[in-house]
């Protein structure tokens, strides 16, 4: 046992690790954009592996038997999760591959959810490339068995401490790469299909652009039903109607009846808008009578002191034939000057 557990810290010790993680480099067979066909540059990417060692608490990873992949791979056309299987498979049975968007929240969507283009939209994307789906940067890779898991980390720690190849890593191959776009595009029929089952979708052609905007708005909006609509409308002022007549009413009522000492308080009645509408209506347009009966001849507003005496004090009564003998004599010498202008202008005719 000490032997076993000796040799295996020693595999594991011969390749750096970066914070407890094994870097592993994918070589991909897809030359980079604007090189020619026959280049034998290749692309390459990293993930980073370790053994799964979280809290949760799942049976599978407590097993032992959980590859932790940090920054998955992301291959355009190809689902990350077919691309890990194909990648880890190698060295181990794996029963199955969940994505994590955040592992310290524990979402995972370990369904075939994941949004899949099919080969019919690469023509739109700016590249000969297809989509990249790969929306979570962390994989759960579960093993069959917590020793296939150790036998696949031990195979890849040996693969990346390679000496003789300079740049050590997993090929991925042509072959394997379009068998893996083929898969995601059967996948994605596959998925396509079962939804239009589901919710029973006519394959209708997809709109696009200001037609996909309009009909995006259209069923947004909710048209409101107009007989629905005068419905409520009766109703809220059917309502409106019958309170104001029971109000009325309990007016009436306490108005007639007598207070402690056995008065009865006489109001007089303002015409309302509908009883004065119901009254032109029945009298043809004609003016009603009763208006004119409830007519008051109201009397101007005098000014401040006009109920004052006048002349009351004898100083007043001085003042004002004061005043008066004023003003006549400035009449008298208006029509002075007015007779003499007529004289000069010889318009004077005594007789």
């Amino acid at each position: 046992m000490g032997k076993s557990k000796k040799r295996s810290n020693a595999s594991t010790t011969a390749s750096t690790l970066i914070k407890g993680y094994l870097p592993v480099r994918v070589k991909l067979p897809e030359p980079p954009v604007g090189s020619k066909e026959g280049s034998e540059r290749l692309d390459e990417t990293f993930f980073f592996v370790k053994e799964h060692q979280g809290g949760n608490s799942s049976d599978d990873k407590k097993g032992g038997r959980t590859l932790f992949v940090a920054n998955a791979p992301a291959v355009p056309g190809v689902t990350t999760k077919l691309l890990l299987t194909n990648l880890l498979g190698r060295y181990g049975e794996i029963e199955r591959v969940t994505l994590v968007g955040n592992p310290r929240k524990q979402e995972s969507s370990s369904s075939d959810a994941v949004a899949l283009v099919s080969s019919d939209w690469k023509p739109f994307f700016p590249t000969f490339q297809g989509p990249i789906h790969a929306s979570e940067k962390f994989a759960h890779v579960v093993f069959s068995s917590s020793q296939r898991m150790r036998k696949a980390l031990q195979a890849v720690n040996e693969l990346m401490a390679g000496k003789d190849d300079k740049l050590p890593g997993i090929q991925l191959e042509k072959l394997d790469l379009q068998m893996l776009r083929d898969e995601t595009d059967r996948l994605y029929q596959k998925e396509t299909v079962d939804m239009d089952d589901e919710l029973e979708i006519d394959n209708k052609p997809k709109q696009i652009g200001v037609v996909a905007l309009v009909q995006r708005y259209r069923a947004s909006y909710q048209r409101l039903d107009r007989a629905k609509l005068l419905a409520k409308c009766n109703e809220v002022m059917q309502e409106y109607e019958d309170k104001e007549e029971e109000q009325r009413l309990s007016r009436e009522e306490a108005a007639n009846q007598p207070d402690d000492d056995g008065f009865i308080t006489v109001t007089s009645k303002s015409v309302g808008v509908e009883s004065g509408k119901h009254q032109l209506e029945k009298d043809k347009g004609a003016p009603p009578s009763g208006r004119r009966q409830h007519k008051r001849n109201r009397k101007k507003k005098q000014g401040i002191g006009a109920t004052e005496l006048q002349d009351f004090y004898r100083f007043q009564r001085k003042e004002t034939r004061k005043r008066t003998l004023q003003d006549l004599r400035l009449q008298f010498e208006e029509d002075l000057k007015k007779v003499k202008k007529m004289k000069d202008e010889k318009q004077y005719k005594p007789f």
